[in-house]
């Protein structure tokens, strides 16, 4: 997990809260685990992040098997 210019090792079961306006992005490091990510936002309403992801796919997620 790269919060801003962090990194973090996750481990299965582990949780992490990523407050609003922190850059992040996610690595899956392992050849044969698959990566969950389950996110909540309080009001998705005020979220230009899903917004955008509503306009550039037609739903607020997307799956690695997605083009």
């Amino acid at each position: 997990l790269h919060l801003d210019d962090e990194s973090f090792d996750f481990t299965s079961g582990m949780v992490a809260s990523i407050p609003g306006g922190v850059r992040h992005s996610l690595d899956n490091k392992s050849d044969t685990e698959d990566f969950v990510l389950l996110t909540f936002w309080e009001k998705a309403d005020y979220n230009g992040m899903h917004h955008a992801r509503i306009k550039a796919w037609g739903t607020s997620f997307k799956t690695i098997d997605e083009d």
